[in-house]
């Protein structure tokens, strides 16, 4: 019989899958230690204070706490991103529905959690090689090479008013599309956390799509909006650890594989709502479809807007 250490491969399959129902658990704390608050003068027992909710861990600066301080800001110290990011690999939709029911203490915070990721997935993005053999070229950028030969035929051929108008219909979807790469470039440029910001935007179209087909579930209940969006958040947390993994793991700055993603969120959807795979798996359809409508038509109104502008 295979094992897997001292299991069989049901008997883990069978501690695995309890393991995911299971929410992290909390270290329990027997502090019965008198402290005095630092901040207020309070005596109290327990981690905090009672009256202004100072924890009892805090002491004069030291090298050892300043390094501790600094580490929790980048999510290594109580609320550990390392945990967080752990259970969202192995325990996504369980995770993700334990924090909306109020289980939180253990997890990073999700915002900042994403701008992290995001930086980094940034950051090899740019300095990892791309194998794809080709590079991606500036729109701005692109010219074409007008010969003689070519330059004397146009001098000879009158253009109809219809040519004209449809040279400027192509000239004007030029300085169009110009203006939309080029504010891109720009955010960029200017603003380092505009893909965290864009990705944030794409969460919230997916976040009415799913507030119509994943409204109530099995697991979950009626599902409200703003717990709709932090899910969603908290999954776009996990594709853009995926696609450092991804990164590291093929020494490339390409994305993460759209076949990936869809693997995944088809798993977060079934583990957060309690569908079978089969619900799940129509209406995750229907939300990606939405979604990709509700985009292309925000598009063609801003595309409108600028046209005219132009």
């Amino acid at each position: 019989m295979v094992k897997i250490g001292k299991y069989s491969v049901k008997e883990w399959w069978q501690r695995f899958r309890a393991w995911q129902r299971t929410p992290a658990k909390v270290p329990e704390r027997n502090d019965c230690e008198q402290h005095v608050c630092l901040n207020c003068g309070e005596s109290y027992e327990g981690a905090y204070c009672p009256r202004c909710g100072q924890t009892a861990k805090t002491k004069r600066l030291t090298l050892r706490n300043a390094l501790s301080n600094m580490l929790d800001v980048w999510g290594l110290g109580s609320r550990s991103m390392p945990r967080a990011l752990w259970h969202l690999l192995f325990r996504p939709g369980y995770m993700i529905a334990d924090y909306l029911r109020g289980h939180r203490q253990p997890y990073f915070p999700p915002f900042k959690m994403l701008f992290i990721l995001t930086a980094t997935a940034l950051i090899l993005s740019h300095y990892l090689p791309n194998d794809e053999g080709n590079k991606e070229v500036p729109y701005e950028n692109v010219s074409v090479t007008v010969t003689d030969t070519d330059a004397d035929a146009d001098t000879n051929i009158t253009e109809s008013p219809q040519q004209q108008l449809t040279n400027k219909e192509i000239n004007k979807t030029h300085e169009v599309a110009s203006v939309l790469f080029g504010t891109w470039d720009v955010l960029k440029e200017k603003i380092p956390s505009a893909p965290a910001v864009l990705l944030l935007g794409w969460q919230v179209l997916f976040t009415f799509s799913t507030s119509i087909f994943f409204r109530r579930s099995p697991r979950m209940g009626r599902v409200t909006l703003t717990e709709q969006f932090y899910a969603q958040v908290l999954i776009a947390g996990q594709m853009q650890f995926l696609t450092i993994l991804y990164m590291l793991s093929v020494f490339t700055g390409r994305e993460l594989p759209n076949e990936i993603v869809a693997v995944f969120a088809l798993i977060d959807y079934k583990q957060l709502y309690g569908y079978g795979w089969w619900g799940t798996l129509w209406r995750s359809a229907l939300t990606y479809a939405l979604t990709i409508a509700l985009i292309f038509f925000l598009l063609v109104i801003v595309i409108s807007i600028i046209y005219h502008n132009v």
